[in-house]
């Protein structure tokens, strides 16, 4: 079976039953602290897909890394452990927050600049994005990459600004190139 299919079906199912429990955001909340376990952990990722770890220790890690007790995630948890899916938790994760995003119409915003944005200039960038996405609620992240020269580039979901010195270099050693 397609290894993105399985855990989107898991994510769903959760969703289903977070959503009758009236459980579905604290478990998105759970959910995104047990992506950013996995992207900060390299042994969290080698553990859980090690098949000689027990299933009960892999589910131990992954409640630790939820960060708070939750009883429909930690049914959740039992349920991929009696399975021995728990390997899929990472992509179940990923769907479970997609899915989350796509019912309650939030978007994720990466902004990256050259330099650490003042608060003034956040709010303004915060209060452009939200009103360019007409009601629909936000996820913000920032990032400095020094890179970039000047400027910022701004991700928001499979949408990109780049307003960058270096992307404005880059298109003029192009023209430069061509003519």
């Amino acid at each position: 079976m397609d290894k993105g299919l399985l855990p989107r079906r898991y994510a769903k199912a959760l969703y289903k039953f977070a959503t009758e429990k009236k459980q579905s955001e604290t478990v998105y909340k759970a959910m995104r602290n047990i992506l950013a376990a996995f992207e900060t952990n390299r042994e969290l990722r080698v553990t859980i897909s090690n098949p000689f770890v027990s299933e009960h220790d892999k589910a131990s890690l992954i409640d630790s890394a939820a960060g708070m007790q939750n009883s429909v995630l930690e049914d959740f948890v039992k349920l991929l452990a009696q399975n021995n899916r728990l390997d899929i938790m990472r992509e179940a994760a990923l769907a479970y927050t997609t899915l989350y995003r796509q019912e309650n119409n939030i978007h994720l915003v990466h902004i990256t600049s050259a330099a650490p944005l003042s608060d003034a200039d956040k709010k303004r960038l915060t209060d452009m994005i939200e009103k360019h996405i007409d009601g629909a609620t936000a996820e913000f992240s920032f990032e400095v990459n020094p890179d970039l020269i000047g400027g910022f580039v701004v991700k928001l979901d499979n949408e990109s600004l780049d307003a960058s010195v270096r992307n404005q270099l880059d298109q003029l050693r192009q023209s430069l190139i061509t003519k």
